[in-house]
């Protein structure tokens, strides 16, 4: 018996078609400026972004484009879900902040000095042209970090799958930081302890204790980590805790050589930073710290603690809460109020210490020449007033970052010294208080008790 053939139609599936799908674009305030912000979607997004001299133009895969003009200081674009490839053209010369999120993403800079985060996946990130930092810590294990052109820092895990194109020099100058781990903060109050993740992912950590229960920590991520021409040692304000020993040493270490400042601290752009610190025996620990930063009110808008620098950059704060953490495992600010350099030099990585006491040196001459040449030798030069009394405008109990010798035209020598208060002290002598104190050579040696100096990595 044979079946009855029919024929049977079925409704198909509609066809669905690529649509130029449009990504998210704002502008927030940045620092001191205006940051331009795209955003991907949940899809598998091509974002290119170029300049053609009067706007910022922005195309996608999937026929998407839109012109941005106004003035930036910066752009920031995050892939969101799916296998993102985000380019930045070599026209555009402003740093871009890159955040590939899900997937396996790539990134591409332009010609500025750009920040690049993979998130999670296995990432593919290229600095090009510029001074970038490059991210992989967390995600996959197979990611890949290619600097391109130009000084480049990086952030990775310590896997070998993971690349990089990191040349010697790069290497001996520390630019390359392998985390394992970032340490665990610890605190005498409370929950004792808090482990601290590798994955990106705009995590809020427990700040360190203040020292006031008045005080309230608010967002200021929303800042550059660096200014334009930063880090300097003009970033440095001191602000109300005792730490005029950490921060002297920070403006040193930024003055004689920036890159011991950008080789220890990176913007994980996710309102996060990692901080590279070293222990008593100077193996490197990765401390792990959010945006958030103590203010003396809920009216306050600015820190408490180390202010804020040019172009509102943050990086003095950052490295002084990482301090905070790390210097006595104790989670609180009160644990960094009083110190001396060495232990900031040996923290910072810096090599050769030496220091040069008063008592110990013959006469005024040799005291400043002393400083004149370790200074000529590259080495970073503090001090610390502790039995001063006098009428120059000095502050005593409190350190000082060495900023230049001069020699006057009779060929008499003066010293030239930075309060890290970023005023010249209680009064000002020179019409100008910007915290520089010009001092001769008698008044050095009458005033001044050690000279601290190391070589800044």
């Amino acid at each position: 018996m044979k079946s009855k053939q029919h024929s049977e139609f079925q409704t198909l599936e509609p066809r669905r078609l690529m649509a130029a799908v449009p990504l998210g674009g704002s502008t927030v305030n940045f620092g001191t400026g205006t940051q331009l912000r795209i955003t991907g979607t949940v899809n598998t997004d091509t974002i290119v972004l170029s300049y053609d001299g009067a706007s910022y133009n922005l195309s996608t895969g999937t026929g998407y484009s839109r012109a941005f003009s106004g003035s930036f200081n910066s752009i920031r674009i995050t892939g969101g879900k799916g296998n993102d490839s985000i380019t930045i053209d070599s026209s555009v010369t402003i740093p871009a902040y890159l955040l590939g999120e899900d997937g396996n993403d790539r990134l591409y800079g332009g010609s500025g000095n750009d920040n690049l985060t993979g998130g999670a996946g296995n990432d593919t990130l290229t600095g090009n042209a510029g001074r970038d930092t490059l991210i992989t810590v967390g995600g996959g294990t197979s990611d890949v970090s290619n600097g391109g052109e130009d000084s480049d820092f990086f952030w990775v895990d310590p896997n070998v799958t993971e690349v990089i194109d990191a040349d010697s020099a790069e290497i001996s100058a520390r630019a390359v930081n392998r985390i394992s781990a970032f340490e665990t903060s610890k605190f005498v109050t409370g929950t004792k302890t808090q482990a601290i993740t590798k994955e990106i992912g705009f995590q809020r950590f427990r700040d360190p204790d203040a020292t006031a229960k008045s005080y309230v920590y608010k967002k200021f991520d929303a800042n550059p980590l660096f200014a334009t021409g930063g880090p300097t040692a003009d970033d440095v304000k001191q602000g109300q805790i005792g730490d005029c020993y950490f921060l002297a040493t920070l403006a040193g270490a930024a003055d004689v050589n920036p890159n011991t400042i950008r080789t220890m601290i990176a913007d994980f752009g996710d309102g996060t930073y990692g901080v590279r610190l070293h222990n008593g025996t100077g193996t490197a620990k990765f401390f792990r710290v959010d945006g958030d930063l103590a203010t003396s009110s809920t009216l306050s808008v600015s820190p408490v603690y180390a202010k804020l620098g040019a172009e509102k950059s943050l990086w003095v704060a950052v490295a002084e809460k990482a301090f905070a953490y790390q210097r006595r495992m104790q989670g609180s600010y009160k644990s960094i109020n009083g110190g001396w350099m060495t232990e900031v030099f040996t923290a910072i990585g810096a090599t050769g210490h030496a220091s040069k006491t008063k008592t110990a040196t013959a006469d005024a001459g040799a005291f400043i020449d002393w400083v004149e040449n370790k200074l000529a030798g590259g080495d970073v030069v503090t001090l610390g007033i502790l039995t001063y009394s006098g009428q120059l405008n000095l502050v005593n109990g409190h350190a000082y970052t060495v900023d230049r010798v001069e020699t006057l035209p009779d060929g008499t020598k003066q010293l030239v010294i930075r309060n890290p208060w970023a005023v010249d002290g209680n009064r000002t002598d020179d019409g100008v208080n910007d915290g520089y104190v010009t001092l001769s050579a008698s008044q050095t040696f009458g005033s001044i008790d050690t000279f601290v100096s190391a070589r800044a990595a």
